[in-house]
C-alpha cells in the first residue's frame, strides 16, 4: 500500500531529523529548514525565496511546501560524495553545509572553481528547483534529463554574472544543438559538461523559457528507453 509506505517513510525522516536538528519555518516562502544553525537556516530561506521568485517568473507554481535538511555528509546511490540530494518519492531535500564542502572529503572543485558561499547557495537552489519541478510536472512525471536541465538552468540563472562567466570560461563546449543530444548517459558521464551545454542551449535563440515550459509539460526531453 503506497500510502502507508509513504507515511512511514515520512515519519521516519521526521524522527531522524528531530534527533539532531532544529526546524525553522521561513517567513517569506513555504519552507521548513532542519539544522541547529540559525544563521544557516536564514541563509537557506533567502535562497529558497530567490529560487521560488525566479521559477515563478517563468511559469512555475511555487506554493508547495519545501522540506530541507542540512547534513555534513551525503552519498549518492553510487556511493560518491554529492553536493545535495532531492528525494522525489518523499519530496525531501538534503544539502551539505558549506563547512563540510570545504573539508578534505569534498575537495573536488565544482565547475573548476573553489567552493564558496555563492556556489554553495547555487547548489541549494539546484535541489530546491527539483522539488518545484516535481510539483509542476504531470502526474506521470518527467525524465531525469528534464529534471537536471531545469535544475542547472535555475542554478546558473541565480549565479552572479562574474561567477557564471568564470564557469563558462572553464568549459569550452558548445550548446546542445537539440534535445536528441541530451541523454542520461551524457549526464552521468560528465554532469558539469551537461550543465554548461544545457545553459548555453537555454540561452540560444528559440529556446529559453518556452523550452522550459515544454519540458515541464512533458513535451520535451521525454523519458528515454532505460528510464521507462
Amino acid at each position: 500500500m503506497p500510502g502507508i509506505k509513504s507515511f512511514i517513510a515520512a515519519s521516519l525522516w521526521l524522527l531522524i531529523i528531530s534527533a539532531d536538528a532544529h526546524s525553522m519555518r521561513c517567513d517569506s516562502i513555504n519552507a521548513e529548514v532542519f539544522t541547529p544553525d540559525k544563521k544557516l537556516s536564514e541563509s537557506i530561506c533567502v535562497v529558497a525565496t530567490q529560487t521560488a521568485g525566479f521559477m515563478k517568473k517563468i511559469g512555475f507554481n511555487t506554493t508547495s511546501l519545501l522540506h530541507i535538511k542540512v547534513s555534513q555528509n551525503l552519498e549518492s546511490l553510487h556511493f560518491t560524495p554529492v553536493y545535495g540530494l532531492y528525494n522525489g518519492h518523499d519530496n525531501k531535500i538534503e544539502i551539505i553545509d558549506l563547512a563540510s564542502h570545504l573539508s578534505e572529503s569534498h575537495s573536488k572543485k565544482p565547475f573548476g572553481l573553489q567552493m564558496n558561499k555563492e556556489l554553495h547557495q547555487s547548489f541549494i537552489a539546484h535541489e530546491i528547483s527539483h522539488a518545484y519541478t516535481q510539483a509542476n510536472a504531470p502526474s506521470s512525471g518527467i525524465s531525469l534529463v528534464a529534471h537536471e536541465y531545469i535544475a542547472y538552468v535555475v542554478q546558473f540563472s541565480l549565479l552572479s554574472s562574474t561567477v557564471r562567466n568564470s564557469i563558462l570560461a572553464n568549459y569550452k563546449v558548445a550548446a546542445f544543438e537539440d534535445e536528441n543530444e541530451m541523454s542520461a548517459l551524457y549526464l552521468h558521464l560528465n554532469p558539469e559538461y551537461f550543465a554548461v551545454k544545457s545553459w548555453r542551449h537555454y540561452m540560444s535563440p528559440g529556446n529559453g523559457n518556452s523550452f522550459i515550459k515544454a519540458v515541464v509539460r512533458g513535451e520535451k526531453l521525454k523519458f528515454q528507453p532505460l528510464e521507462e
